[in-house]
């Protein structure tokens, strides 16, 4: 295809020409390039790692390209390039913007982009990105790929596994180096380009556009990098900053910045950046016959639903969210005595604890290879650590206290001290120190999970309960706990928070998209997805504001979605008794009572029995610390250790494995416990056999709102053809034996992601839809300063009110929330909704102007007691309402 560059010394021939191919063409492909190298200085700090964050107020448009259905070429117009006299200004190639239809990979990037800079925005258009999502999974591949692909990097495992699993009967527990290597290869998180991931990524079709075409067209696109680093600029750079010859010094200065889009000509962009508009047309044309083929019912799904979002997501993104900086610097500062104060605390614990004993652990050389090569340096690590001086609670003190450490608490901390220069002593957030820790100066038996050593936040907690409350081994888990905890926050929040915040607008102005596989919403930059509503991060919500003083943020979702959705696809006559009405029975208590083998009748008349009663037909009222329980308290223990993590856990996993590495159960106990469940809910359980049955035999499943999800994985000719890869490489005894625990591993987790996709993709058409219905339901009765959606969360959604409307807005968002007839015919959705002038949960001491649940009030001396967890009225909404606008 033809690359044709529009500019300054062409224009007014083609800018007619270019308008009159569009008008007549259905449809024309549009692509924008723009450069990041205005952004403010929290963004550029944060994009000197692997971040690529666009400060969208300060993005510059350095370009636009067109491809008209049909042209004999594509176009590329110079709007901002190094070449000044050549750039056409936007407000002349705005009137030659004629199309109908726009065709445009990544609609929302290319909207917000535009408005941000020039005021415009494409209004008809077809996002391909978001059609590829209609079309096939993150992690879907073409089927001739998967034939023809060999193991790639997983191929260098396989003398290892050979060696590992030779005697492996496929029943015994896994050696430390065979469970190393099923989780180098089968890692369910892990992108390495040597695991099954990381092997499925290479050949999956991919939502990039490069990669899609690459995929569909076996075209090689152009890359960006390329693009810059064969421009004059980026050589002149590289010559410049690389010649020792110092008559060339004076030109540094100009080449200080990184290549970018506004230091490169039009000439030099012109075949890449026509390109994407080109090749977006013919992939539109593609993902249509893809789906036709493939999943006909997706097409006008896409269009009804997924489509139809972008304008959403982009409004979200444009507007902003408000954020309150004084108080992520108050709480910055408050974390940095906080932690402090725990490193002092940890050093003191360790000089109790020390020395260490004579010889190395035995069964930690036998378990963990790196502690065997290098235990006498970790364990240094811990005595220098105990041995250095502490600080004083002053400023200056507090950062020298912090830097004694390395990893993310000292580097999120300590930011403004070089810490390369002051390197810290132990990483208290690394698995390896804590393992030394734990395993060797405490010696604690080593805990594992699936056969691998662990030290993670569950570990803590049952290592912990083997301790007296008092002990120093508790109190040491605590600090270090309290280490995680602050590592985690700073990492996701604090810093990124303070860097994202624009400092003209104070806002943060997040992307939001829906690329998983399970097409659910996410938000990126910052990630307000991970926005805890429990435990120590929870006060992140409190940084969020709604768009005026006068407005309130009220947040809605549905109550236990999760497991309506599979009460109403399975009809399950005990999920269809409780949620077939509002207010829902308790599906809690009857797993509870399923997994303490007690009648429905026996488990609620606990809560009525005396006191003093320990025990009821031979079940103790005993909690899994082995503390004696009232039998009011038990019951409320066992519904939500119990129920709710049995409810949960089997649901998406067809096991009860959570809650046997939470509860400690050996594996007799665990699948006596999962038999209990599936006899309590039989018909439930039915429907998730025949939805597996069904992905195994035709390698998709498809969901209620006309989208396909397909899982190759799930079936025998899958298992046949990776069977035939791995032995045709090297067919040993070992590697057989490995393919046992390879093929089960993997076609377990495509069994139980058939389940989840069935359910969590329901649950993402809901709420999309609801997001939908409520703009268009907002747009109709107030403007845009009386009430904005802020954000999605999940499954919740978070708008900002003025407080004015408070009330209309509660029913409108409660009968949108609820109304799905295209889904909900047998069980009923069940919307609650909360309100607070910053979105932390309420808390009358810590969080006055959180978020109050409008359907289970508070226990609060302003309410009455009646109203004490119940839903409130209409007056006792305003009383609320008048609370947070008059807290004294």
């Amino acid at each position: 295809m033809q690359s044709i560059l529009v500019d300054q010394r062409n224009f007014k021939v083609m800018g007619p020409y270019l308008a009159d191919l569009m008008k007549n063409a259905p449809y024309t492909g549009v692509d924008i390039e723009t450069h990041n190298g205005n952004a403010h200085a929290g963004i550029k700090k944060m994009n000197k790692g692997k971040k690529n964050i666009f400060d969208i107020r300060r993005t510059v448009v350095t370009g636009i390209s067109f491809y008209p259905e049909n042209s004999p070429a594509a176009y590329y117009v110079n709007l901002n390039h190094r070449d000044i006299q050549n750039r056409v200004p936007f407000e002349e190639v705005r009137d030659i913007m004629t199309a109908p239809l726009w065709i445009i990979h990544n609609a929302s990037f290319e909207k917000v982009m535009m408005r941000a800079t020039y005021g415009y925005d494409f209004t008809n258009y077809i996002d391909t990105l978001q059609m590829a999502v209609s079309a096939y999974g993150p992690d879907n591949y073409p089927l001739e790929k998967f034939l023809s692909a060999s193991l790639g990097e997983m191929g260098k495992f396989l003398p290892a596994i050979a060696k590992e699993f030779d005697t492996w009967d496929g029943q015994s527990e896994l050696t430390p180096a065979q469970a190393e290597l099923i989780g180098q290869v089968c890692g369910k998180s892990s992108k390495a380009a040597h695991s099954y991931n990381g092997w499925v990524e290479n050949i999956a079709f991919g939502y990039g556009l490069k990669k899609a075409v690459k995929s569909f067209f076996g075209y090689e696109m152009e890359h960006y990098e390329d693009c810059l680093k064969n421009s004059e600029y980026a050589k002149k750079r590289a010559f410049i900053l690389s010649t020792k010859d110092k008559k060339y010094a004076k030109y540094k200065p100009y080449f200080e910045e990184e290549p970018h889009m506004g230091h490169l000509t039009g000439e030099e962009v012109v075949s890449y950046g026509a390109d994407d508009s080109y090749w977006c047309v013919q992939l539109f044309k593609k993902l249509t016959e893809f789906m036709e083929q493939n999943c006909p019912s997706a097409l006008p799904a896409f269009f009804a639903q997924e489509n139809r979002m972008v304008d959403i997501f982009s409004n979200i993104q444009i507007d902003g969210i408000r954020i309150n900086r004084e108080a992520i610097l108050k709480k910055r500062d408050e974390e940095r005595l906080n932690v402090a104060r725990t490193f002092r605390e940890i050093k003191r614990i360790f000089r109790e604890l020390l020395p260490f004993p004579a010889l190395p652990n035995q069964a930690m050389i036998k378990a963990e290879p790196w502690y065997a090569k290098n235990w006498q340096k970790y364990r240094q690590q811990i005595i220098d650590f105990a041995n250095s001086p502490d600080y004083d609670d002053s400023p200056e003190g507090v950062m020298q206290q912090l830097i004694q450490t390395n990893g993310g608490t000292s580097a999120s901390y300590a930011e403004d001290i070089d810490l390369k220069k002051n390197r810290g002593i132990i990483n208290l957030a690394h698995y390896m120190p804590i393992r030394t820790i734990f395993y060797d100066l405490l010696g604690h038996k080593i805990l594992k999970v699936k056969g691998k050593v662990s030290s993670g936040k569950d570990i803590k907690g049952k290592m912990k309960e083997s301790y007296d409350k008092e002990s120093l081994e508790s109190k040491l888990i605590d600090c270090l706990n309290k280490i995680s905890q602050v590592d985690q926050v700073c990492k996701l929040y604090l810093n990124p928070y303070l860097n994202m915040i624009d400092p003209e607008t104070g806002k943060i102005y997040p992307s939001i998209s829906s690329e998983l596989a399970t097409r659910r919403m996410s938000m990126s930059n910052p990630n307000g997805q991970q926005l805890a509503k429990r435990g120590e991060s929870v006060y992140v919500r409190g940084f969020y504001l709604p768009d005026s003083p006068d407005h309130v943020i009220m947040s809605s979702d549905w109550n236990s979605v999760e497991l309506v959705i599979p009460g109403e696809l399975s009809k399950d006559p005990e999920f269809v008794r409780c949620f077939s009405k509002v207010p829902y029975d308790d599906l809690h208590s009857i797993a509870a009572a399923a997994m303490l083998d007690m009648s429905e009748e026996d488990f609620n008349m606990l809560k009525h029995l005396p006191e003093s009663q320990t025990e009821l037909h031979g079940i103790p009222f005993i909690n899994t610390k082995g503390e004696q329980l009232t039998p009011a308290k038990f019951r409320k223990w066992a519904r939500t250790e119990l129920g709710k993590g049995a409810n949960f856990s089997y649901a998406f996993s067809g096991a009860l494995s959570t809650l046997q590495e939470k509860l400690g159960w050996d594996d007799q106990t665990h699948w006596d416990k999962v038999d209990a469940y599936r006899q309590r809910f039989p018909v439930f359980e039915q429907w998730r056999l025949d939805t597996i049955a069904f992905a195994c035999e035709n390698g998709y499943i498809d969901l209620p709102d006309g989208h396909r999800r397909f899982r190759l994985e799930a079936t025998q000719m899958w298992a046949d053809v990776m069977q035939q890869k791995f032995l045709r490489q090297l067919d040993l005894p070992g590697v057989r034996n490995f393919l046992r625990k390879f093929i089960k591993l993997i076609q377990t987790r495509a069994k139980n992601q058939s389940v989840n996709s069935k359910v969590q993709g329901t649950a993402a058409a809901l709420a999309k839809r609801s997001m939908y219905n409520l703009e268009q339901a907002i747009r109709a009765k107030w403007p845009k300063s009386m009430c904005r959606i802020m954000l999605p969360i999940h499954d919740e959604i978070v708008t900002s009110v003025h407080k004015d409307i408070v009330l209309e807005y509660n029913q409108l968002v409660r009968q949108v929330m609820n109304d799905h007839p295209w889904l909900m015919k047998t069980c009923r959705l069940n919307c609650s909704v909360s309100m607070g002038r910053t979105f932390e949960p309420f808390d009358q001491a810590k969080a006055p102007y959180g978020q109050i649940e409008l359907d289970e009030a508070p226990e609060v001396d302003w309410l009455p007691k009646e109203a004490w967890g119940n839903k409130l009225s209409d007056e006792l909404i305003l009383k609320v309402l008048d609370y947070q606008f008059n807290i004294k």
